[in-house]
């Protein structure tokens, strides 16, 4: 049944990037692919939250991760993300379950 299907998302994604370009090009491609969901009746969809690649602060980090995400699910319907929990591995946000809830 497609409710237990839990695609993810591409690695080179990343919403928090300190780069706007690189922000621009990971929304477009999370909407792409939220659509995709919703037209193969997928209601979720799981991705790595982003990193700040050590440029920016992690709060301004996760407020561009949120920003991003917000814009998606603006666009978008019937599909849900999930934030996937890292490893606390370089500047990768997610690794800390504080940092998903803000």
């Amino acid at each position: 049944p497609p409710h237990l299907i839990l695609p993810h998302g591409s690695y080179l994604v990343n919403l928090g990037s300190p780069k706007i370009e690189t922000r621009r090009k990971s929304v477009e491609t999370l909407i792409d692919e939220l659509n995709r969901c919703s037209m193969l009746g997928l209601n979720l969809f799981n991705i790595h939250p982003g990193s700040s690649c050590g440029e920016i602060t992690r709060d301004e980090c996760i407020q561009f991760i949120a920003d991003g995400i917000n814009k998606a699910l603006s666009e978008t319907s019937g599909v849900k993300v999930v934030l996937e929990n890292m490893s606390r591995q370089g500047h990768t946000i997610g690794g800390d379950l504080t940092e998903i809830r803000k």
